[in-house]
């Protein structure tokens, strides 16, 4: 978790991630280019696995000619190979810098798939570590048998016998990678080589700014709140004081910039939670909390728009649910308005009458009200 105390920070934050995101393009491009070259008038599609998390980086490419899958490393004299190998591993060795600044952002793996005529990629981006190189080999194998390819009787009988197990959890590894979206890697490459300009970073009136100003006006006149980024680096969560109460306002559900984002869903969540009587219970509280407005945030995401009035969502601690914001209904930002919408903490045990039907969401917030109480 990366802690964001004031503007400056998030800029900062900002454009380390441009630069990371400008590096893993770059690194496409060359990745795309060096491998392509060397098969493309024989190969259907491209692939590279590639590790970067380990103690090493490593990878292993091969390429399709229907449903066949051929290593590299079987086509290649070891000369090639071995010049192919230093180039690529430099090229990765590259990428890592580039993470040096926000390296928990870094993906451990990354699934490579290219279009030898246009070396147009497809990519997928996983964030668990193997620090075990076997283990890591074998997640790369088991992509590259799934693809139509035949490992030496040696290679598999290694796999059945000594790392049987390694195999086993290694079963198709591409499943819960990510794609990742290259347009956002264009927008950083232009931001970076000056072609281009972030709004967020550098156009003043933002979408954040907006919000802040309205908060500030109403519930609260803490001007510097902690902010908290979510996982996914995308959002984050401000946390004001407000007296007796935390103020939770989530941001980057919404366009942040001056300008509308393709997958601005338009919308931030707020929760007001009663304060304790000791510091040690506060910064529990608003911890426990937290996590329950990220897995709101998390589900907006995964549905691509805000929760509805009067639902809830179940959290590993209680849950929360949705009701209308009445004192800052919309608020009116450059790239459009942004709808706020409330979140209430409920008990886990208001949580399963509500899963049992046995108690409705409207008369449980007129019993709660607007300010969550954690812990009742």
């Amino acid at each position: 978790m990366f802690t964001l105390n004031n503007k400056e920070a998030m800029l900062e934050r900002r454009e380390a991630l441009h630069k990371a995101r400008c590096g893993l393009a770059d690194s496409l491009d060359v990745l795309g280019l060096m491998l392509t070259m060397q098969v493309k008038d024989k190969a259907e599609r491209v692939y590279c696995y590639c590790s970067l998390r380990g103690k090493n980086v490593l990878f292993v490419a091969f390429y399709t000619v229907g449903d066949k899958a051929i290593l590299f490393a079987d086509e290649m004299n070891k000369v090639e190979m071995m010049e192919l190998n230093m180039a690529i591993m430099s090229q990765l060795v590259y990428l890592k810098s580039q993470y040096e600044d926000c390296p928990e952002t870094m993906p451990s793996e990354l699934f490579l798939e290219f279009d030898p005529a246009t070396r147009e990629p497809f990519v997928l981006a996983g964030m668990e570590s193997f620090d075990d190189p076997n283990e890591v080999n074998i997640r790369a194998l088991m992509w590259f048998k799934e693809h139509g390819g035949t490992l030496k009787r040696s290679a598999e009988l290694a796999m059945k016998m000594r790392f049987k197990q390694q195999a086993a959890a290694a079963k198709n590894p591409a499943a819960n990678a990510q794609p990742v979206d290259l347009e956002e890697l264009k927008l950083s490459r232009k931001f970076v080589s000056g072609e281009g300009e972030d709004p967020a970073l550098l156009n003043p009136e933002t979408g954040w700014d907006a919000v802040r100003a309205a908060i500030k006006g109403v519930y609260t006149e803490d001007t510097e709140p902690m902010s908290f980024e979510s996982d996914d680096a995308k959002t984050w969560v401000d946390v004001y004081d407000c007296r007796n109460n935390w103020l939770y306002v989530s941001s980057g559900l919404s366009a942040m910039g001056a300008v509308a984002e393709a997958d601005s869903i338009g919308g931030e969540y707020i929760l007001a939670l009663k304060k304790k009587n000791s510091q040690d219970e506060d910064d529990l509280q608003i911890f426990s909390v937290l996590n329950l407005v990220r897995e709101a945030i998390a589900k907006s995401q995964n549905d691509k728009a805000m929760m509805a009035d009067y639902s809830y969502i179940a959290g590993e601690q209680g849950g929360l649910i949705v009701v209308p914001e009445t004192k800052i209904s919309a608020v009116s930002a450059p790239a459009g308005e942004i709808m706020l919408k409330k979140l209430i903490y409920i008990t886990d045990v208001e949580l399963k009458a509500l899963e049992a039907g046995s108690l409705d969401v409207q008369a449980l917030y007129k019993k709660l009200g607007d300010v969550s109480c954690y812990g009742r």
